[in-house]
């Protein structure tokens, strides 16, 4: 059994699932008009708090909750980083550069899927 792998994917659900709202909020705070491009990030961590909590009593529970977590956090990880590989030479909203959100985006792809394949290689 890849336990280890498993570990690491809920780890880093919880991380992601704690850190993810309130960067996209300090991200776009002001551009209230636009909240429909802010709710994804928040289903996200939802469902990766929720595929975290689920493994609380055994860790092999988490695994589909995990890998339906990590699909949807990778899914939208990717729209958003060819989005802004688009436009990267635009400032983003936030106010850094285009290749500075572009590196943080990609690393999202990465390790989203990274964790999506450590939840389906569990036991």
């Amino acid at each position: 059994m890849n336990l280890r792998g498993l570990r690491f994917s809920r780890g880093a659900a919880l991380i992601l699932g704690v850190a993810l709202p309130p960067g996209e909020t300090w991200r776009r705070f002001g551009a209230f008009a636009n909240w429909p491009a802010w709710l994804d990030d928040y289903v996200a961590s939802g469902l990766l708090l929720y595929a975290w909590y689920a493994g609380r009593h055994s860790l092999s529970e988490s695994r589909p909750y995990l890998m339906a977590a990590w699909g949807y956090t990778l899914g939208i990880a990717y729209m958003s980083f060819f989005g802004q590989l688009e436009h990267a030479q635009v400032t983003d909203i936030s106010g850094f550069s285009g290749g500075v959100m572009l590196a943080v985006k990609g690393f999202g792809v990465a390790l989203s899927a990274l964790c999506l394949a450590a939840a389906w290689r569990g036991p």
